[in-house]
């Protein structure tokens, strides 16, 4: 009987150990896979486009973009998307509204994603600490709460975004490149009001939601329109800025940048397909945004050195207060 029992423990054991280092080896592959992916066409560990980079060095400041298929940019490797683009140009010390620091671009887009998701998504992404917000709107309409990467359970508890698991399924991943996501109240051939008033109603309150939730937190925001795909693209986008100046005009912190007509979406130059744009379209975008970018950001130091003065003469105040005496609370 000791014997078996023994013989059962080294089984048990061997099986665990079995275990573990399967979990170690796909663990191992997954992260690779990441690592190649996020320099080309894929997400990095996080889920996100190009080379992570948590830590937010002294001095720098940090842009975060939130959008969907637009500012994802579906099919094109992460350097010709138009966070990468917009990275580059915000450092360019030439240009005349370089404030003097390096500015990171964080873009937390996801393909598909709706205005709805992105409250959530910056809560999630929260602790990169962005001093300002992109709202850089795609296609998608309102959308799930959620996102499409909440449907991966080890990234609703881990924040982590496994690659393995679609590898062994053989199904498209979420970012992967296809035809082109575009909300049908969109389309020119659709009846109705595409406004805020009527039709884009839960497409505008969710965007405003959005804006609501970085400026609860002390941060500034810029929503910043896609090129427009149809005529009734540019009524929504219109309706949504005059929403914003309703509920935000008297907030300086809060702009609007309408990328409509930056370029031509029918030009092959621009775009290839007539609604994303290609990587000489990205770069076109990053230098229409630039400058409004610059002021958002200066808006921001501004706003955080009054901050911090008033923060520093509270506390002068209080050292030149005179003192209660020992027999009460009475100041002599």
């Amino acid at each position: 009987m000791p014997e078996a029992r023994v013989s059962r423990a080294v089984v048990w054991a061997l099986v665990v150990e079995g275990l573990v280092a399967v979990i170690l080896a796909s663990a191992i592959l997954d992260l690779r896979m990441h690592a190649a992916e996020e320099r080309t066409t894929g997400v990095n560990a996080r889920g996100l486009r190009g080379t992570l980079r948590l830590e937010k060095p002294a001095g720098w400041r940090r842009v975060m973009v939130a959008g969907g298929s637009a500012a994802f940019s579906s099919g094109l490797p992460w350097p010709t998307t138009f966070p990468y683009y917009l990275e580059q140009t915000l450092n360019q010390r030439w240009r005349e509204g370089w404030g003097g620091f390096y500015t990171n671009v964080v873009n937390v887009a996801a393909a598909g994603d709706g205005a709805a998701s992105y409250p959530a998504t910056l809560a999630h992404y929260a602790s990169f600490a962005p001093d300002l917000i992109c709202l850089y709107d795609g296609y998608s309409g309102t959308g799930s709460p959620n996102g499409v990467r909440g449907g991966s359970s080890v990234y609703a508890r881990t924040g982590y975004v496994p690659l393995l698991p679609r590898l062994l399924s053989k199904e498209p991943a979420w970012y992967a490149s296809g035809p082109a996501r575009i909300d049908p109240l969109l389309d020119d051939a659709t009846a109705g009001d595409p406004s805020c008033g009527a039709a884009s109603a839960s497409y505008c309150g969710a965007m405003l939601d959005a804006v609501a939730w970085a400026r609860g937190r002390g941060l500034g925001v810029v929503v910043a329109s896609p090129p427009f795909v149809s005529r009734r693209h540019a009524v929504q986008q219109a309706s949504l800025a005059a929403a914003l100046a309703v509920r935000f005009g008297g907030d300086a912190r809060v702009r609007y940048a309408s990328l409509g007509r930056a370029i031509d979406l029918h030009d092959p130059k621009m775009s290839a397909d007539g609604v994303y744009p290609t990587a000489a379209g990205n770069q076109t975008l990053a230098e229409s945004l630039v400058d409004i970018i610059f002021a958002a950001l200066r808006a921001q130091q501004q706003t955080e050195m009054e901050r911090e003065g008033m923060s520093r003469a509270g506390v002068v105040h209080a050292a030149a207060r005179p003192k209660p005496s020992r027999s009460g609370d009475v100041f002599r």
